[in-house]
Protein backbone atom coordinates (compact mmCIF):
# COMPACT_ATOMS: atom_id res chain seq x y z
CA UNK A 1 0.00 0.00 0.00
CA UNK A 2 2.78 2.51 0.60
CA UNK A 3 4.32 2.07 -2.31
CA UNK A 4 0.95 2.45 -4.45
CA UNK A 5 -0.01 5.65 -2.46
CA UNK A 6 2.85 7.15 -3.66
CA UNK A 7 2.55 6.15 -7.11
CA UNK A 8 -1.02 8.15 -6.36
CA UNK A 9 0.68 11.35 -5.07
CA UNK A 10 3.39 11.49 -7.61
CA UNK A 11 0.50 11.63 -9.41
CA UNK A 12 -0.33 15.12 -8.81
CA UNK A 13 -3.48 14.08 -6.05
CA UNK A 14 -2.25 15.28 -2.67
CA UNK A 15 -4.00 14.25 0.15
CA UNK A 16 -3.29 10.68 2.46
CA UNK A 17 -6.06 8.36 1.83
CA UNK A 18 -8.81 7.91 5.07
CA UNK A 19 -10.52 7.01 6.80
CA UNK A 20 -13.13 5.16 5.03
CA UNK A 21 -16.46 5.32 5.35
CA UNK A 22 -19.69 3.00 4.52
CA UNK A 23 -22.01 1.03 5.59
CA UNK A 24 -24.05 -2.81 5.08
CA UNK A 25 -27.19 -3.63 5.86
CA UNK A 26 -29.07 -7.13 5.75
CA UNK A 27 -32.03 -7.88 5.21
CA UNK A 28 -33.60 -4.68 4.66
CA UNK A 29 -37.10 -4.27 3.20
CA UNK A 30 -36.84 -2.69 -0.46
CA UNK A 31 -40.13 -0.71 -1.57
CA UNK A 32 -41.37 1.25 -3.87
CA UNK A 33 -40.45 4.71 -1.54
CA UNK A 34 -36.89 5.48 -1.42
CA UNK A 35 -34.54 4.09 1.28
CA UNK A 36 -31.74 5.45 2.84
CA UNK A 37 -28.59 3.20 2.38
CA UNK A 38 -25.92 5.96 3.15
CA UNK A 39 -25.92 9.79 4.14
CA UNK A 40 -22.51 10.90 4.43
CA UNK A 41 -20.36 14.39 4.90
CA UNK A 42 -17.00 14.59 4.62
CA UNK A 43 -15.47 14.90 8.03
CA UNK A 44 -13.20 18.05 8.78
CA UNK A 45 -10.45 18.59 7.29
CA UNK A 46 -10.97 16.52 3.90
CA UNK A 47 -10.54 18.14 0.55
CA UNK A 48 -13.21 15.30 -1.14
CA UNK A 49 -14.57 11.77 -0.96
CA UNK A 50 -14.80 9.06 -3.22
CA UNK A 51 -17.61 6.02 -3.28
CA UNK A 52 -15.82 3.45 -4.79
CA UNK A 53 -18.11 0.23 -4.23
CA UNK A 54 -21.49 -0.80 -4.65
CA UNK A 55 -23.02 -4.19 -3.88
CA UNK A 56 -26.26 -5.60 -3.51
CA UNK A 57 -28.58 -8.98 -3.56
CA UNK A 58 -31.85 -10.03 -2.71
CA UNK A 59 -34.79 -11.57 -3.97
CA UNK A 60 -34.28 -13.43 -7.59
CA UNK A 61 -35.11 -11.26 -10.54
CA UNK A 62 -36.51 -8.40 -8.26
CA UNK A 63 -33.22 -6.98 -6.72
CA UNK A 64 -31.89 -6.80 -10.73
CA UNK A 65 -34.38 -4.19 -11.49
CA UNK A 66 -34.14 -2.19 -7.85
CA UNK A 67 -33.27 1.25 -8.79
CA UNK A 68 -30.34 2.66 -6.75
CA UNK A 69 -30.09 6.74 -6.46
CA UNK A 70 -27.00 8.57 -5.51
CA UNK A 71 -27.54 12.44 -4.57
CA UNK A 72 -24.12 14.18 -4.44
CA UNK A 73 -23.54 17.58 -2.50
CA UNK A 74 -26.98 18.03 -1.98
CA UNK A 75 -28.52 17.62 -5.10
CA UNK A 76 -31.94 17.87 -5.63
CA UNK A 77 -31.99 15.20 -8.46
CA UNK A 78 -29.89 12.22 -8.64
CA UNK A 79 -26.95 12.92 -10.62
CA UNK A 80 -26.52 9.02 -11.17
CA UNK A 81 -29.43 6.45 -10.71
CA UNK A 82 -29.23 2.62 -12.14
CA UNK A 83 -31.15 -1.08 -12.24
CA UNK A 84 -28.45 -3.01 -10.88
CA UNK A 85 -28.19 -5.00 -13.75
CA UNK A 86 -27.48 -2.60 -16.92
CA UNK A 87 -25.12 -1.09 -14.44
CA UNK A 88 -22.69 -3.42 -16.15
CA UNK A 89 -24.80 -3.83 -19.47
CA UNK A 90 -27.32 -6.70 -18.74
CA UNK A 91 -30.72 -5.30 -20.04
CA UNK A 92 -32.42 -8.74 -20.02
CA UNK A 93 -31.57 -10.69 -16.56
CA UNK A 94 -34.60 -12.63 -16.35
CA UNK A 95 -33.69 -14.70 -19.33
CA UNK A 96 -30.22 -15.50 -18.52
CA UNK A 97 -29.38 -18.89 -16.59
CA UNK A 98 -28.37 -19.11 -13.05
CA UNK A 99 -24.39 -19.91 -13.66
CA UNK A 100 -24.08 -16.83 -16.05
CA UNK A 101 -21.76 -15.21 -14.09
CA UNK A 102 -19.31 -12.54 -15.80
CA UNK A 103 -17.09 -9.50 -14.75
CA UNK A 104 -16.05 -6.74 -16.47
CA UNK A 105 -12.67 -6.75 -14.80
CA UNK A 106 -12.48 -5.06 -11.23
CA UNK A 107 -15.09 -2.30 -12.35
CA UNK A 108 -18.26 -4.18 -12.42
CA UNK A 109 -19.87 -7.60 -12.90
CA UNK A 110 -22.30 -10.81 -11.33
CA UNK A 111 -20.72 -12.84 -9.16
CA UNK A 112 -23.75 -14.70 -7.77
CA UNK A 113 -26.87 -17.07 -9.18
CA UNK A 114 -28.97 -14.61 -7.08
CA UNK A 115 -27.66 -10.82 -7.24
CA UNK A 116 -24.67 -10.25 -6.65
CA UNK A 117 -24.51 -7.30 -8.72
CA UNK A 118 -21.26 -4.77 -7.52
CA UNK A 119 -19.47 -1.79 -8.90
CA UNK A 120 -16.12 -0.01 -8.25
CA UNK A 121 -16.95 2.87 -10.28
CA UNK A 122 -15.07 5.98 -8.90
CA UNK A 123 -17.69 8.41 -7.85
CA UNK A 124 -16.50 11.79 -6.27
CA UNK A 125 -17.92 14.59 -4.50
CA UNK A 126 -17.13 17.80 -2.55
CA UNK A 127 -19.47 17.52 0.89
CA UNK A 128 -22.12 14.72 0.90
CA UNK A 129 -23.10 12.04 -0.16
CA UNK A 130 -26.77 10.07 0.08
CA UNK A 131 -27.81 6.90 -1.41
CA UNK A 132 -31.18 5.51 -1.95
CA UNK A 133 -32.82 2.40 -3.05
CA UNK A 134 -36.58 1.51 -4.26
CA UNK A 135 -38.16 -0.94 -5.54
CA UNK A 136 -38.95 -0.76 -9.35
CA UNK A 137 -42.03 -2.85 -8.88
CA UNK A 138 -45.10 -3.05 -6.61
CA UNK A 139 -44.75 -3.81 -3.04
CA UNK A 140 -41.61 -4.66 -0.95
CA UNK A 141 -38.67 -7.35 -0.90
CA UNK A 142 -35.30 -8.14 0.87
CA UNK A 143 -32.23 -7.30 0.04
CA UNK A 144 -28.57 -6.56 0.98
CA UNK A 145 -26.08 -4.06 -0.04
CA UNK A 146 -23.11 -2.68 1.04
CA UNK A 147 -21.83 0.66 -0.05
CA UNK A 148 -18.30 1.86 0.46
CA UNK A 149 -16.24 5.25 -0.01
CA UNK A 150 -12.83 6.91 1.16
CA UNK A 151 -12.34 10.48 1.97
CA UNK A 152 -9.17 11.83 0.33
CA UNK A 153 -8.61 8.97 -1.85
CA UNK A 154 -7.30 9.84 -5.25
CA UNK A 155 -10.00 9.39 -8.53
CA UNK A 156 -7.90 6.67 -10.59
CA UNK A 157 -10.11 5.15 -13.44
CA UNK A 158 -10.06 1.40 -13.51
CA UNK A 159 -6.64 1.21 -15.48
CA UNK A 160 -4.73 3.77 -13.89
CA UNK A 161 -6.03 6.92 -15.52
CA UNK A 162 -6.40 9.83 -12.81
CA UNK A 163 -9.10 12.59 -12.90
CA UNK A 164 -9.22 15.87 -11.07
CA UNK A 165 -10.44 15.44 -7.49
CA UNK A 166 -13.32 18.23 -8.53
CA UNK A 167 -14.47 15.21 -11.37
CA UNK A 168 -17.92 14.44 -10.87
CA UNK A 169 -19.64 11.39 -12.68
CA UNK A 170 -23.45 11.59 -13.73
CA UNK A 171 -25.38 8.91 -15.66
CA UNK A 172 -27.67 10.06 -18.63
CA UNK A 173 -30.77 7.53 -19.11
CA UNK A 174 -32.43 6.74 -22.35
CA UNK A 175 -35.45 4.67 -20.91
CA UNK A 176 -36.97 1.97 -23.41
CA UNK A 177 -39.04 3.21 -26.40
CA UNK A 178 -39.51 2.44 -30.05
CA UNK A 179 -36.79 3.99 -31.98
CA UNK A 180 -37.13 4.70 -35.84
CA UNK A 181 -35.29 3.67 -39.20
CA UNK A 182 -32.46 5.97 -39.35
CA UNK A 183 -32.83 8.09 -35.94
CA UNK A 184 -29.98 9.03 -34.31
CA UNK A 185 -30.18 8.88 -30.78
CA UNK A 186 -27.91 10.63 -27.89
CA UNK A 187 -25.97 8.40 -25.85
CA UNK A 188 -24.49 10.91 -23.87
CA UNK A 189 -25.19 14.52 -24.66
CA UNK A 190 -23.27 18.28 -22.54
CA UNK A 191 -24.12 21.93 -23.27
CA UNK A 192 -21.35 23.93 -24.00
CA UNK A 193 -18.85 25.20 -21.49
CA UNK A 194 -18.48 21.65 -19.87
CA UNK A 195 -15.27 19.62 -20.13
CA UNK A 196 -15.03 15.82 -19.28
CA UNK A 197 -15.48 12.16 -20.85
CA UNK A 198 -17.42 9.44 -21.80
CA UNK A 199 -16.48 6.70 -19.21
CA UNK A 200 -19.38 3.59 -20.02
CA UNK A 201 -21.99 3.03 -22.29
CA UNK A 202 -24.61 0.50 -21.95
CA UNK A 203 -26.63 -0.74 -25.21
CA UNK A 204 -29.84 -2.62 -25.10
CA UNK A 205 -31.93 -3.25 -28.70
CA UNK A 206 -34.98 -5.36 -28.82
CA UNK A 207 -36.13 -6.24 -32.70
CA UNK A 208 -38.12 -7.97 -34.77
CA UNK A 209 -36.14 -8.63 -38.22
CA UNK A 210 -37.68 -9.09 -41.11
CA UNK A 211 -37.79 -12.42 -42.47
CA UNK A 212 -37.19 -13.58 -38.91
CA UNK A 213 -34.79 -13.23 -35.89
CA UNK A 214 -31.81 -15.23 -37.83
CA UNK A 215 -31.95 -13.04 -40.69
CA UNK A 216 -30.51 -10.39 -38.40
CA UNK A 217 -31.90 -6.46 -38.17
CA UNK A 218 -30.37 -3.35 -40.41
CA UNK A 219 -29.60 -1.49 -37.18
CA UNK A 220 -26.75 -3.11 -37.03
CA UNK A 221 -25.31 -1.23 -39.18
CA UNK A 222 -25.57 1.83 -37.78
CA UNK A 223 -22.14 4.24 -36.57
CA UNK A 224 -21.24 5.80 -33.53
CA UNK A 225 -20.33 9.36 -33.82
CA UNK A 226 -18.29 11.39 -31.13
CA UNK A 227 -18.64 14.76 -31.17
CA UNK A 228 -15.70 16.68 -29.62
CA UNK A 229 -16.80 20.35 -29.02
CA UNK A 230 -20.89 20.73 -29.07
CA UNK A 231 -20.27 22.95 -32.17
CA UNK A 232 -18.44 20.12 -34.35
CA UNK A 233 -20.16 19.06 -37.75
CA UNK A 234 -21.29 16.01 -38.77
CA UNK A 235 -20.26 13.32 -39.04
CA UNK A 236 -17.68 14.06 -35.66
CA UNK A 237 -15.21 11.28 -35.61
CA UNK A 238 -16.59 8.25 -36.10
CA UNK A 239 -15.84 5.81 -32.93
CA UNK A 240 -17.78 2.99 -34.40
CA UNK A 241 -18.47 1.80 -38.14
CA UNK A 242 -21.19 -0.53 -37.00
CA UNK A 243 -22.91 -1.69 -33.85
CA UNK A 244 -20.01 -4.30 -32.89
CA UNK A 245 -17.26 -2.63 -34.25
CA UNK A 246 -17.85 0.02 -31.77
CA UNK A 247 -17.90 -2.47 -28.78
CA UNK A 248 -14.95 -4.12 -30.14
CA UNK A 249 -16.16 -7.90 -31.94
CA UNK A 250 -17.16 -8.12 -35.22
CA UNK A 251 -19.45 -9.69 -37.73
CA UNK A 252 -22.89 -9.46 -35.82
CA UNK A 253 -20.92 -9.89 -32.84
CA UNK A 254 -20.24 -13.56 -34.85
CA UNK A 255 -23.74 -14.27 -35.91
CA UNK A 256 -22.32 -13.62 -39.63
CA UNK A 257 -19.71 -15.87 -39.41
CA UNK A 258 -21.75 -18.99 -38.19
CA UNK A 259 -22.56 -18.86 -34.43
CA UNK A 260 -26.25 -18.28 -34.94
CA UNK A 261 -26.79 -16.58 -31.57
CA UNK A 262 -23.67 -14.17 -31.57
CA UNK A 263 -20.71 -15.31 -29.57
CA UNK A 264 -21.13 -13.40 -25.80
CA UNK A 265 -17.54 -12.33 -24.22
CA UNK A 266 -16.91 -10.27 -21.91
CA UNK A 267 -13.66 -8.07 -20.65
CA UNK A 268 -12.28 -4.99 -18.91
CA UNK A 269 -12.81 -3.29 -22.03
CA UNK A 270 -16.38 -4.28 -23.43
CA UNK A 271 -18.89 -6.81 -23.52
CA UNK A 272 -21.19 -8.90 -24.69
CA UNK A 273 -23.11 -10.64 -21.80
CA UNK A 274 -26.22 -11.28 -23.54
CA UNK A 275 -27.07 -12.24 -27.50
CA UNK A 276 -30.81 -14.65 -28.06
CA UNK A 277 -32.46 -15.17 -30.63
CA UNK A 278 -36.20 -16.79 -31.05
CA UNK A 279 -37.77 -17.04 -34.15
CA UNK A 280 -38.84 -13.86 -34.31
CA UNK A 281 -37.56 -11.92 -31.84
CA UNK A 282 -33.80 -10.29 -31.31
CA UNK A 283 -32.45 -9.49 -27.62
CA UNK A 284 -28.70 -7.68 -27.67
CA UNK A 285 -27.30 -6.30 -24.77
CA UNK A 286 -23.53 -5.14 -24.41
CA UNK A 287 -21.22 -2.30 -22.56
CA UNK A 288 -18.07 -0.82 -23.54
CA UNK A 289 -15.95 1.04 -21.16
CA UNK A 290 -13.41 4.03 -22.03
CA UNK A 291 -11.28 3.92 -19.00
CA UNK A 292 -8.49 2.93 -20.91
CA UNK A 293 -9.61 4.45 -24.58
CA UNK A 294 -10.68 8.02 -23.13
CA UNK A 295 -13.24 9.75 -25.53
CA UNK A 296 -12.39 13.63 -24.16
CA UNK A 297 -15.18 16.64 -24.95
CA UNK A 298 -13.62 20.22 -24.32
CA UNK A 299 -16.81 22.35 -24.77
CA UNK A 300 -20.07 20.25 -24.87
CA UNK A 301 -20.68 17.55 -26.86
CA UNK A 302 -22.49 14.04 -27.46
CA UNK A 303 -21.75 10.16 -28.08
CA UNK A 304 -23.98 9.43 -30.80
CA UNK A 305 -25.81 6.05 -32.32
CA UNK A 306 -27.80 5.68 -35.64
CA UNK A 307 -30.53 3.34 -35.55
CA UNK A 308 -28.60 1.61 -39.22
CA UNK A 309 -27.29 3.17 -41.47
CA UNK A 310 -27.64 4.50 -45.66
CA UNK A 311 -24.65 4.96 -48.05
CA UNK A 312 -24.47 8.45 -49.82
CA UNK A 313 -21.52 9.27 -53.20
CA UNK A 314 -18.60 10.67 -51.87
CA UNK A 315 -18.97 9.10 -48.35
CA UNK A 316 -18.78 6.11 -45.76
CA UNK A 317 -21.97 4.60 -44.68
CA UNK A 318 -21.02 6.69 -41.32
CA UNK A 319 -20.84 10.07 -43.46
CA UNK A 320 -16.82 10.59 -43.46
CA UNK A 321 -15.35 11.07 -47.07
CA UNK A 322 -13.94 7.96 -48.61
CA UNK A 323 -10.01 8.64 -48.46
CA UNK A 324 -8.24 8.82 -51.79
CA UNK A 325 -7.39 5.34 -53.78
CA UNK A 326 -3.82 5.18 -55.92
CA UNK A 327 -0.26 5.77 -54.80
CA UNK A 328 0.57 7.34 -51.97
CA UNK A 329 0.89 11.28 -53.20
CA UNK A 330 4.24 12.55 -54.19
CA UNK A 331 6.25 14.20 -51.18
CA UNK A 332 5.90 18.45 -51.60
CA UNK A 333 8.72 19.66 -53.44
CA UNK A 334 11.31 21.83 -51.54
CA UNK A 335 10.76 25.32 -50.38
CA UNK A 336 12.51 27.54 -52.95
CA UNK A 337 15.02 30.45 -51.66
CA UNK A 338 12.93 33.69 -50.96
CA UNK A 339 13.14 36.07 -54.46
CA UNK A 340 15.91 38.69 -54.35
CA UNK A 341 14.77 41.99 -53.68
CA UNK A 342 13.35 43.54 -56.89
CA UNK A 343 13.02 47.90 -57.61
CA UNK A 344 10.59 49.70 -56.23
CA UNK A 345 8.02 51.59 -59.41
CA UNK A 346 8.75 54.95 -59.69
CA UNK A 347 5.42 57.10 -59.56
CA UNK A 348 2.71 56.43 -62.14
CA UNK A 349 -1.00 54.47 -62.69
CA UNK A 350 -0.86 51.04 -60.65
CA UNK A 351 -3.49 48.42 -61.49
CA UNK A 352 -6.32 48.36 -59.61
CA UNK A 353 -6.71 45.93 -57.08
CA UNK A 354 -8.69 42.49 -58.23
CA UNK A 355 -12.34 42.65 -57.00
CA UNK A 356 -13.69 41.10 -53.81
CA UNK A 357 -14.72 37.22 -54.45
CA UNK A 358 -18.97 37.46 -54.27
CA UNK A 359 -20.32 36.09 -51.34
CA UNK A 360 -20.49 32.47 -50.83
CA UNK A 361 -24.04 31.69 -50.55
CA UNK A 362 -23.59 28.61 -48.44
CA UNK A 363 -26.58 29.94 -46.14
CA UNK A 364 -25.10 30.79 -42.78
CA UNK A 365 -23.75 34.24 -42.26
CA UNK A 366 -20.13 33.26 -41.85
CA UNK A 367 -19.96 31.77 -45.11
CA UNK A 368 -20.67 28.07 -44.38
CA UNK A 369 -22.91 25.43 -43.95
CA UNK A 370 -23.33 23.19 -40.59
CA UNK A 371 -26.17 21.12 -41.80
CA UNK A 372 -28.76 20.21 -44.39
CA UNK A 373 -26.07 21.37 -47.04
CA UNK A 374 -27.33 19.17 -49.62
CA UNK A 375 -30.75 21.08 -49.39
CA UNK A 376 -30.83 23.92 -51.40
CA UNK A 377 -33.20 25.89 -49.66
CA UNK A 378 -32.83 24.83 -46.12
CA UNK A 379 -29.67 24.97 -43.99
CA UNK A 380 -28.54 24.04 -40.36
CA UNK A 381 -26.45 27.68 -38.88
CA UNK A 382 -24.78 27.14 -35.82
CA UNK A 383 -25.52 29.98 -33.41
CA UNK A 384 -25.68 30.99 -29.47
CA UNK A 385 -26.83 34.39 -27.66
CA UNK A 386 -26.43 35.88 -24.52
CA UNK A 387 -30.09 36.06 -22.87
CA UNK A 388 -33.60 33.65 -23.59
CA UNK A 389 -34.37 35.34 -26.55
CA UNK A 390 -37.46 35.06 -28.97
CA UNK A 391 -36.66 33.15 -32.29
CA UNK A 392 -38.71 35.79 -34.30
CA UNK A 393 -36.73 38.70 -32.90
CA UNK A 394 -35.66 40.99 -36.57
CA UNK A 395 -32.59 40.88 -37.82
CA UNK A 396 -30.06 43.30 -37.12
CA UNK A 397 -27.79 43.35 -39.58
CA UNK A 398 -24.96 41.90 -37.68
CA UNK A 399 -23.20 38.96 -39.32
CA UNK A 400 -22.64 36.20 -35.98
CA UNK A 401 -22.71 32.23 -35.22
CA UNK A 402 -20.35 30.09 -36.02
CA UNK A 403 -16.83 31.71 -36.62
CA UNK A 404 -18.41 34.97 -35.69
CA UNK A 405 -19.37 34.80 -32.59
CA UNK A 406 -22.77 35.24 -30.37
CA UNK A 407 -25.98 36.95 -32.36
CA UNK A 408 -27.63 39.78 -31.36
CA UNK A 409 -30.84 38.54 -33.14
CA UNK A 410 -30.92 34.22 -34.06
CA UNK A 411 -31.79 35.19 -37.40
CA UNK A 412 -28.64 37.27 -38.09
CA UNK A 413 -26.70 33.20 -38.37
CA UNK A 414 -28.62 33.12 -41.68
CA UNK A 415 -26.60 34.63 -44.82
CA UNK A 416 -27.85 37.65 -46.81
CA UNK A 417 -30.62 36.15 -48.79
CA UNK A 418 -31.67 33.77 -46.00
CA UNK A 419 -33.97 34.38 -43.20
CA UNK A 420 -35.21 31.70 -40.24
CA UNK A 421 -36.85 29.42 -40.88
CA UNK A 422 -40.80 29.44 -40.18
CA UNK A 423 -40.07 32.92 -38.77
CA UNK A 424 -43.10 35.02 -41.14
CA UNK A 425 -40.29 35.73 -44.04
CA UNK A 426 -41.58 35.26 -47.35
CA UNK A 427 -39.56 32.12 -48.04
CA UNK A 428 -40.31 30.60 -45.04
CA UNK A 429 -44.27 29.95 -44.90
CA UNK A 430 -45.34 26.62 -43.26
CA UNK A 431 -46.55 25.00 -46.99
CA UNK A 432 -42.95 26.49 -48.46
CA UNK A 433 -41.12 24.54 -45.47
CA UNK A 434 -43.01 21.47 -46.30
CA UNK A 435 -41.66 21.34 -49.70
CA UNK A 436 -38.41 22.63 -48.86
CA UNK A 437 -37.60 19.65 -46.57
CA UNK A 438 -39.17 16.26 -45.67
CA UNK A 439 -39.78 14.55 -42.96
CA UNK A 440 -37.21 11.91 -42.87
CA UNK A 441 -34.68 14.52 -43.67
CA UNK A 442 -35.74 16.74 -41.09
CA UNK A 443 -35.04 13.72 -38.34
CA UNK A 444 -32.08 11.86 -39.66
CA UNK A 445 -30.08 14.24 -42.01
CA UNK A 446 -28.10 15.86 -38.48
CA UNK A 447 -27.56 14.36 -35.18
CA UNK A 448 -27.62 17.80 -33.62
CA UNK A 449 -30.99 20.63 -32.72
CA UNK A 450 -31.74 23.32 -35.10
CA UNK A 451 -34.77 25.44 -34.40
CA UNK A 452 -36.59 27.68 -36.52
CA UNK A 453 -39.09 30.46 -35.71
CA UNK A 454 -42.44 29.19 -34.81
CA UNK A 455 -44.24 27.32 -32.09
CA UNK A 456 -45.42 24.20 -32.65
CA UNK A 457 -48.70 23.96 -31.64
CA UNK A 458 -51.42 26.52 -30.56
CA UNK A 459 -52.08 26.46 -26.46
CA UNK A 460 -56.16 26.56 -27.66
CA UNK A 461 -55.87 22.80 -29.27
CA UNK A 462 -54.52 21.36 -26.12
CA UNK A 463 -58.24 20.56 -25.10
CA UNK A 464 -58.93 19.55 -28.77
CA UNK A 465 -61.11 16.72 -29.78
CA UNK A 466 -60.36 13.34 -30.19
CA UNK A 467 -56.37 14.80 -29.21
CA UNK A 468 -54.19 17.78 -28.17
CA UNK A 469 -53.32 18.28 -31.66
CA UNK A 470 -54.80 21.44 -34.31
CA UNK A 471 -57.86 20.58 -36.71
CA UNK A 472 -57.15 20.05 -40.31
CA UNK A 473 -58.09 23.74 -40.76
CA UNK A 474 -55.38 24.80 -38.32
CA UNK A 475 -53.95 28.65 -39.22
CA UNK A 476 -50.24 28.51 -41.02
CA UNK A 477 -48.99 30.18 -38.19
CA UNK A 478 -48.83 29.19 -34.69
CA UNK A 479 -46.17 32.68 -33.70
CA UNK A 480 -43.67 32.55 -31.68
CA UNK A 481 -44.63 32.69 -27.94
CA UNK A 482 -43.07 32.45 -24.60
CA UNK A 483 -45.24 30.34 -22.54
CA UNK A 484 -48.03 27.77 -23.03
CA UNK A 485 -48.73 24.26 -24.09
CA UNK A 486 -47.41 23.79 -27.32
CA UNK A 487 -44.91 26.90 -27.39
CA UNK A 488 -41.51 24.94 -28.12
CA UNK A 489 -39.67 25.80 -31.94
CA UNK A 490 -40.04 23.33 -34.59
CA UNK A 491 -36.59 21.71 -34.65
CA UNK A 492 -34.85 19.42 -37.27
CA UNK A 493 -32.19 17.28 -36.41
CA UNK A 494 -31.76 13.79 -34.22
CA UNK A 495 -31.55 15.93 -31.34
CA UNK A 496 -35.05 16.81 -31.92
CA UNK A 497 -37.78 15.14 -29.88
CA UNK A 498 -41.23 14.25 -30.91
CA UNK A 499 -44.00 15.87 -29.05
CA UNK A 500 -47.60 15.08 -28.00
CA UNK A 501 -49.07 16.47 -30.76
CA UNK A 502 -47.02 15.29 -33.50
CA UNK A 503 -48.78 16.90 -36.77
CA UNK A 504 -48.59 20.20 -37.45
CA UNK A 505 -45.63 19.83 -39.80
CA UNK A 506 -46.09 16.16 -41.15
CA UNK A 507 -48.16 13.88 -39.77
CA UNK A 508 -46.85 11.93 -37.07
CA UNK A 509 -43.60 13.66 -37.96
CA UNK A 510 -43.11 16.93 -36.38
CA UNK A 511 -39.97 17.26 -34.46
CA UNK A 512 -39.87 20.12 -31.57
CA UNK A 513 -36.88 21.54 -29.58
CA UNK A 514 -37.04 21.31 -25.78
CA UNK A 515 -34.17 22.98 -23.64
CA UNK A 516 -33.14 22.09 -20.11
CA UNK A 517 -35.49 25.30 -19.15
CA UNK A 518 -38.30 24.34 -20.97
CA UNK A 519 -37.88 27.11 -22.82
CA UNK A 520 -40.67 28.08 -25.91
CA UNK A 521 -39.69 29.44 -29.17
CA UNK A 522 -40.51 33.16 -27.85
CA UNK A 523 -37.48 32.85 -25.29
CA UNK A 524 -34.76 30.29 -25.81
CA UNK A 525 -32.16 29.38 -24.26
CA UNK A 526 -28.67 29.93 -25.67
CA UNK A 527 -26.55 26.98 -24.09
CA UNK A 528 -29.62 24.52 -25.39
CA UNK A 529 -29.50 25.27 -29.07
CA UNK A 530 -27.35 23.96 -31.13
CA UNK A 531 -28.23 26.71 -34.19
CA UNK A 532 -30.99 27.75 -36.10
CA UNK A 533 -32.77 26.48 -39.46
CA UNK A 534 -32.19 28.95 -41.92
CA UNK A 535 -34.23 29.41 -45.58
CA UNK A 536 -33.67 30.67 -48.32
CA UNK A 537 -35.97 33.86 -48.92
CA UNK A 538 -36.58 32.74 -52.62
CA UNK A 539 -36.79 29.21 -52.82
CA UNK A 540 -35.30 26.93 -55.49
CA UNK A 541 -37.51 24.70 -57.01
CA UNK A 542 -36.17 21.31 -55.68
CA UNK A 543 -36.77 17.63 -57.45
CA UNK A 544 -37.08 14.97 -55.39
CA UNK A 545 -34.21 13.43 -54.05
CA UNK A 546 -32.89 9.73 -55.61
CA UNK A 547 -32.84 7.09 -53.05
CA UNK A 548 -29.86 6.12 -51.76
CA UNK A 549 -29.39 2.35 -51.64
CA UNK A 550 -30.04 0.87 -47.90
CA UNK A 551 -27.27 -1.24 -46.86
CA UNK A 552 -27.84 -4.80 -46.19
CA UNK A 553 -30.94 -6.00 -43.95
CA UNK A 554 -34.51 -4.79 -43.64
CA UNK A 555 -34.61 -1.56 -41.29
CA UNK A 556 -37.36 -1.67 -38.99
CA UNK A 557 -38.19 0.38 -35.74
CA UNK A 558 -36.50 -0.94 -32.37
CA UNK A 559 -37.33 -1.02 -28.86
CA UNK A 560 -34.00 0.38 -27.14
CA UNK A 561 -32.45 1.57 -24.21
CA UNK A 562 -29.27 3.13 -23.26
CA UNK A 563 -26.83 3.94 -20.12
CA UNK A 564 -24.39 6.69 -20.74
CA UNK A 565 -21.87 7.59 -17.74
CA UNK A 566 -19.63 10.42 -18.24
CA UNK A 567 -17.53 12.19 -15.99
CA UNK A 568 -17.05 16.10 -16.14
CA UNK A 569 -14.95 18.60 -14.84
Amino acid sequence: FPAFLGVLLARGQAGVPGPTFGTGLAGIPICQAPRVVLNSTLSAGASHGVLHHFWVTGQQHVIDAVWVEYYIDGEKTPSIGFQPAFMCGLAFPNDIKDTDLYQAGAACGKNAAVGGWYNTFPIPFAKSALVTIRNNAAGCSGGYINVRGTENLPVILPGGLPLPATARLQLQVTPWAVRQPLEYINITSLPSGTRGMVFLTGWAVESEPVGGAHAGGGYIEGCWHFYRQHTEPFPGMVVGTGVEDYFDSGYYFGADSGISDGLEFTSSLSGLPFFDRTDTVERISAYRFHAADPLVFTDGGALVWRVGAKGLPGTTKCGNPLPPSGPLPPAPPPVPPPPAPQPQPGPGPHPAPPAPPPERADGCADGTCDAFCDNPNVRGCLATWQTPTSLRTPKTGAKCGGSLGECKAPTDACAPGWEICLGGGSGSTLDGFRVAMTPTECATADPRAFVAGMSHSNPEYQTHSPGPCPPPTHPPDNGCVVSGWGCEPVCCGGGCKVPSCPDMIWPNATRIHIDLAGGCCGKVSPADSVGVLCCKSSPEERPLPAESPQLGRDLTPINFTSYGWVYTW
